[in-house]
Order: structure tokens, then C-alpha cells, then sequence
């Protein structure tokens, strides 16, 4: 298990292997001394027991009241990732780096679609001038396969449909919210987006087809707000 600690930010910089095992060691009630992984990168206070910042990330991670799936696919297939978990206070944020590990860090619960936001990299964006479409699941996955001639024939699937920019795919994204709903049933929320040069197209599902309706930056911030679920939506607390 491998670990860096920032002691500004409190932030610790790890493999998701060595995140798995730290949470893990915490669900199970930290039994015995903290990883000396941890010790060894700095992340202890000055009584010898984890940093306050790590502590609460992990203390949500373990409970949290929802959490956040980030995934971001590009043309090739490869898969870019990050989770949130969101308590009452505070949310712990896991998001991949350059060099194949991830940050494990803190953020208000406030900030959540901020971060979402600036993950998607979703910055201004013409609207795209066409009609909602309802086309095959099976022809977006394609478009995100590794073998070009998958892709290819997504692209002219998609061309027959009027679904434009696709040819040129900077990625399809994917924001999943679940949590425990009231009585214990599971609940969630996705929002889901195709980012092209041209534009965005928002999808959603009608009965078993995907259906593709343009959008606008604005118009998925507003779906990243709304992706969290409400107080009513949430198990009162005891």
C-alpha cells in the first residue's frame, strides 16, 4: 500500500488497491495500529492517530448517505472514474489522477456539483439544432468501443437518426447517485450525456429505448443539482 499525504489540503494520493484496503481497515473498527503506510506518508496527528481530514473522509465513506459514481468513457473505451460519498457534513471525493491513482480528499456537500461539474469538463456549448431521437442502448455502447469498425457503424446508426457529432466523441458520461431510501428500498438517479464538438446530447430512457434530446451546459448543471437526492428522499434520522 502505497500513500502520499499533502499536509495543506490533508488529502492522501493512492491506488485504489491501497484505497480498498484503508477502507476496509476502517469498516472493520481499525483494529490495532494505524497503517504504517499512513504513518510512514505523514498522515497522523500530533497524538499519533490519523488526520483529522482522512479520518472524516473515511468515516463518510464507509457511511455515507449517498453516494456518487463518475464515469466518463471515451471513443477508444477507456474509462476515466470518480465517487463521491456524501454524509450530512461532509463528502469524501476519490477522483483519478494523471498517473493512474486517485486523490482521496474532502469537499462541503455543497460543492458536489461544482466538482461534478468541473470533473465532466463541461464548459459553454452551442445547442445543437435538432429533434429528440430514440435509438437502440446498444448503438451508443458502440460508440465507445475499442474496435473502430463497431464505432463506425454507431456513427452511421446514429447518422440515419439525425443524431449529429457523434463521429467526433469527446466522451459519454455518466453521473449515478444511490443511496437507501425510506423503508430501506434503493433509490436513484442518472444523468447521463453525450459530449461531441457539436454539442451535448442529453439520454435518457424511454421504455427500452435510449432517447437522445439535445441540450445545453446549463440545462445538465441543472441535472447534476438535481441528481442528489432530497430530504424526502432520504431515511429520517434517528
Amino acid at each position: 500500500m502505497s500513500i502520499e499525504f499533502n499536509p495543506d489540503s490533508g488529502h492522501l494520493r493512492l491506488d485504489r488497491d491501497s484505497f480498498a484496503r484503508l477502507t476496509e481497515w476502517f469498516r472493520e473498527g481499525r483494529p490495532g495500529a494505524v497503517p504504517p503506510e499512513l504513518s510512514a506518508a505523514g498522515a497522523l496527528d500530533d497524538q499519533g492517530d490519523l488526520h483529522p481530514v482522512p479520518l472524516a473522509c473515511l468515516a463518510t465513506v464507509a457511511a455515507p448517505l449517498c453516494r456518487i459514481a463518475v464515469r466518463m468513457t471515451d471513443p477508444a473505451g477507456r474509462l476515466e472514474q470518480g465517487d463521491l460519498w456524501l454524509g450530512p457534513e461532509v463528502a469524501g471525493m476519490l477522483l483519478e489522477l494523471p498517473d493512474g491513482r486517485a486523490e482521496l480528499g474532502l469537499l462541503h456537500p455543497i460543492f458536489v456539483p461544482v466538482m461534478l461539474w468541473r470533473v465532466l469538463a463541461l464548459g459553454p456549448r452551442l445547442r445543437l439544432s435538432a429533434d429528440a431521437v430514440a435509438v437502440d442502448p446498444g448503438t451508443l455502447d458502440q460508440l465507445t468501443d475499442p474496435r473502430p469498425e463497431r464505432r463506425a457503424d454507431a456513427v452511421r446508426v446514429l447518422a440515419q437518426h439525425g443524431v449529429t457529432g457523434a463521429e467526433e466523441l469527446r466522451c459519454d458520461a455518466r453521473v449515478q447517485a444511490s443511496w437507501v431510501a425510506p423503508g430501506g428500498a434503493p433509490g436513484i438517479r442518472v444523468v447521463r450525456v453525450l459530449d461531441t464538438p457539436a454539442g451535448l446530447w442529453h439520454v435518457t430512457r424511454e421504455g427500452d429505448l435510449a432517447l437522445l434530446t439535445p441540450t445545453t451546459a446549463s440545462a445538465v448543471w441543472r441535472e447534476l443539482v438535481s441528481v442528489l437526492p432530497n430530504d424526502q428522499e432520504l431515511p429520517a434520522s434517528e
